[in-house]
């Protein structure tokens, strides 16, 4: 199935309402041919696994309750997809489309249930092809299941607000709870549920204390496991999280403020962010039920991350579980103004950007981007690194494989496969990364391994075994036009940090 036949029954079927009882398959039919061809992207792209991803992957390879940096849920849907069509690539970015299309379907009822079935296909419509969710279905992150979850949870709240039983507070639980589970971030939920009650009380107060207090019950009972892992374990995960706030140090960075409002225009796509922009600066007071609803869950991460960014930083995702609410909200002011050009403007972008992602190593593959190396040894770079690591390996009988940052332990897990295992170099006794805390160096360590790291630190390290042997160079995707960078060297005897 091509795109431009997936662009023109999305615009034609959402411009126009759908047949009178047919909301439901017009939407599936959109979600099942954008995700089809996101699938075939996976397929037809084939890039490396980035850093993180190859961490999760390796998560996955020993499910538990929770991990250093993350909850658990990314590294049970690595280890669900992997278990089906095994550990490539595809497999191990395989959740991301699907989840992502069973987001759209969340958020179409969402839609449908607030302005009615028009409203439902162009939010569904729009959210599932946003440039960010297009983006995100080419890889595997944290962000996948949580917006899923996020999107069940927003459903689910205003169901309970418009009479929905106590069936509906159970999914909203479970929703919550595997959000948590996903990620921290679904925590969001509570603050935008404060402001919602402030904004509209009197929708708020519908769900009632009962309703309420089941919906959240079930999500901290799915939420506990982790907490306790947490807790076994130091509490790992909830203090890298708050770390990453990064508070300390000047304040006030203008700069970086720029660059995150430059990231949400990208990931919602110019139009869609101007149009919400414009909104915005429109908004007059009292506002209605429902556009309530979608400022209250929609606007309060926004806002709060415009301040992060500015204070410290905000990566560009960290706003995402913005952007269901405030894609019903713009598509919503927009359908009421009779602008539906501008939809279907911002749907035809949003596709051609869907169209080119997959394309891009192939179209930009020579731009140079941070670190001296092109777009495409980036993106293609780790797996020949790998490979090279790996004969390395096998020529020196299967040694364990000795690294010292933590992309790299990442990358090479998963692209060298070391049958012995790996250890990680960890001279102050702070464990700063899931390798540093399960697989560190300690002392009476018995050799031998193979040394894989950048040419100064590798020296180092090495003067710290009774035995050195180079073992070669290897180019790093980050700059492998300074293949001296990186060392391969066969140690023994370690004499302590």
């Amino acid at each position: 199935m091509s795109l431009p036949n997936v662009t023109a029954s999305a615009a034609s079927v959402a411009a126009s309402g759908a047949p009178p009882g047919r909301p439901a398959v017009a939407m599936l039919a959109i979600v099942v041919a954008v995700t089809a061809w996101r699938l075939l992207a996976l397929l037809w792209t084939g890039h490396d696994l980035q850093p993180d991803e190859a961490q999760y992957w390796l998560w996955a390879q020993e499910p538990a309750f929770g991990y250093f940096s993350k909850p658990p849920m990314v590294a049970w849907l690595i280890g669900a997809t992997t278990a089906a069509c095994g550990d490539g690539e595809a497999c191990v970015r395989l959740g991301s489309p699907l989840l992502h299309g069973m987001a759209a379907l969340a958020i179409w009822r969402l839609g449908q249930e607030i302005g009615g079935p028009r409203l439902g296909l162009w939010s569904g419509t729009l959210y599932l092809t946003l440039p960010g969710i297009g983006f995100s279905s080419l890889l595997v992150s944290t962000d996948v299941p949580l917006l899923l979850c996020w999107c069940v949870a927003l459903l689910a709240l205003w169901r309970l607000s418009h009479g929905g039983g106590v069936g509906w507070a159970v999914a909203g639980g479970l929703a919550a709870g595997a959000g948590l589970l996903s990620k921290y971030a679904m925590a969001y939920l509570l603050l935008c549920a404060v402001v919602w009650m402030a904004i509209a009380p009197a929708a708020a107060r519908r769900v009632g204390i009962a309703k309420a207090a089941v919906m959240l019950a079930i999500a901290l009972a799915l939420l506990a496991p982790n907490l306790g892992w947490n807790a076994l374990n130091g509490f790992p995960t909830l203090r890298h999280t708050a770390a990453n706030a990064n508070l300390a140090g000047p304040l006030l960075h203008p700069d970086r403020l720029a660059a995150f409002v430059g990231g949400q225009a990208l990931l919602l796509g110019p139009v869609l962010f101007a149009a919400l922009v414009l909104r915005l600066v429109r908004l007059r007071r009292p506002v209605g039920e429902a556009q309530g609803f979608l400022l209250a869950f929609g606007l309060p991460v926004l806002a709060f991350m415009l301040v992060q960014s500015l204070l410290s930083r905000a990566h560009a995702n960290w706003a995402a579980v913005s952007y269901p609410a405030l894609t019903i909200l713009v598509a919503h002011w927009l359908i009421e103004l009779g602008r539906t050009r501008i939809l279907m403007a911002a749907l035809a972008l949003h596709l051609a950007i869907a169209a080119a992602l997959p394309a891009l190593p192939t179209l930009a593959g020579d731009i140079r981007v941070g670190g001296g190396g092109t777009l495409a040894e980036r993106l293609q770079g780790w797996s020949r690194l790998g490979r090279s690591v790996a004969a390395q390996l096998a020529a020196d009988g299967q040694p364990k494989l000795l690294l010292a940052d933590r992309k790299g332990a990442a990358l090479l897990a998963y692209y060298a496969r070391p049958a012995a295992g790996l250890r990680m170099w960890e001279p102050d006794g702070v464990a700063g990364n899931h390798f540093e805390m399960t697989w560190p160096l300690r002392a009476g360590e018995t050799g031998p391994l193979l040394l894989v790291a950048p040419a100064e630190v590798a020296e180092r390290i090495a003067s710290r075994f009774t035995t050195a042997t180079p073992r070669g160079r290897v180019a790093p995707p980050e700059r492998p036009e300074r293949s001296s960078d990186w060392r391969m060297i066969r140690v023994d005897g370690f004499g302590g940090y």
